[in-house]
């Protein structure tokens, strides 16, 4: 037993040198706030890594890095690069090609903490740290946003490496506000579209999800009544104000409780009440007696 755990664990360190030997890319040079230089070894100089017979791409401008400083891990991302020539080559023992010396400037974006991604700088590099060209796992936690356990969806593909896909955890992104913006055209119906059909296929059959979850489209443009479209189980309203109430059929009919309208945040909007002025008046009216009961508040103001 002994013996098969001492060759698993020597196994486990081979493994983890050879990663290092491939994955390590070069050294911090210079450090300016958040702002550093990255000088890379000369036999990195490679658009492409291989790993486990695995192709990876190289660091370049655009790309990210990661920089290990003791037991914290930084990521930044590459904003450029430059060259110079190395002031002590000596050509009788060295190729032509290693006296060029190759920097990489990097902006810092954030850190590693507890396996998960976090923007923003808990501390700063020294000079000498090692850095790394970004591993599978390492996009993975770089551009997904959910956390261990959570229901995910696929968002799309990242455009810097189209192996990668990018998820989000269902229960952060759909129990708080989201905003699509772009030009006409961009394909911003696209995303809205792709985002709910991918939460549908996912969560749809789930018990938790059918009795628990509703949700409303307006759609303006007929953009999603078709039936492949969105799901195959929506129910589809064609709502008409043109029309008389009594020539309105039972199917282009849309019921809400009564309650919903005597919310002050709906009808401040579908009223376009101002927020200093109007809003605060519709919700004192709201809160009145008279609209709770109003034959008690008529006989309380005759006795009055």
């Amino acid at each position: 037993m002994q013996t098969n755990l001492d060759e698993k664990i020597k196994i486990d360190i081979e493994e983890h040198l050879k990663k290092e030997l491939i994955f390590r890319i070069g050294i911090v040079h210079s450090v300016s706030g958040r702002e550093i230089k990255v000088e890379v070894f000369k036999n990195k100089n490679h658009p492409y890594l291989i790993y486990n017979g695995k192709i990876t791409k190289n660091v370049a401008t655009g790309s990210y890095i990661k920089i290990k400083k003791g037991l914290t891990t930084i990521i930044g991302k590459i904003v450029g690069e430059d060259i110079n020539e190395d002031t002590y080559f000596n050509d009788r023992y060295n190729k032509q090609e290693t006296k060029i010396r190759r920097f990489l400037n990097v902006s810092l974006l954030g850190h590693y903490e507890k396996e998960r991604f976090y923007q923003g700088i808990k501390e700063l590099p020294l000079i000498d740290n090692e850095c790394y060209a970004l591993e599978e796992q390492d996009f993975t936690k770089l551009h997904n946003f959910f956390a261990e356990g959570d229901l995910t969806i696929g968002l799309g593909k990242l455009s810097e490496d189209p192996t990668h896909t990018i998820k989000a955890g269902i229960n952060k992104l759909f129990a708080s506000h989201i905003g699509i913006f772009g030009n006409t055209g961009s394909g911003k119906s696209n995303t809205l579209t792709r985002i709910y059909t991918e939460l549908f296929e996912t969560a749809g059959s789930l018990s938790n999800f059918k009795n628990n979850s509703r949700f409303i489209f307006i759609d303006f443009n007929g953009e999603y009544t078709r039936t492949k479209v969105l799901s195959t189980e929506k129910k589809v309203f064609h709502l008409n104000t043109r029309k008389k109430l009594e020539n309105i059929n039972e199917d282009e009919k849309y019921t809400i409780e009564a309650g919903v309208l005597e919310d002050a945040e709906i009808l401040s909007v579908l009223l376009h009440a101002t927020e200093k002025t109007q809003k605060p008046f519709l919700a004192s009216v709201l809160d009145s007696h008279f609209l709770k009961d109003s034959n008690n508040y008529t006989q309380s103001v005759k006795n009055t």
